[in-house]
């Protein structure tokens, strides 16, 4: 069962499962980074790949210290 929290609903009926890996998301209004307990809009999918080797990055470096 998904925990609750790491839903994230918009008013205009947008919803994001931010649950999970990170991944690229698009929906009507663009496209997002997602996962991690994060969204992130971005404008363009090579712009979400930098973003998510960025954040795996820091994800790695924080989980080794």
């Amino acid at each position: 069962m998904k925990e609750r929290q790491m839903e994230l609903r918009f008013n205009d009926g947008v919803e994001f499962d931010r649950s999970g890996e990170l991944r690229i998301e698009e929906r009507r209004d663009g496209l997002y980074v997602v996962g991690e307990g994060m969204v992130c809009a971005v404008k363009t999918r090579r712009e979400g790949e930098e973003l998510i080797q960025k954040l795996r990055r820091r994800l790695n470096q924080e989980g080794s210290e």
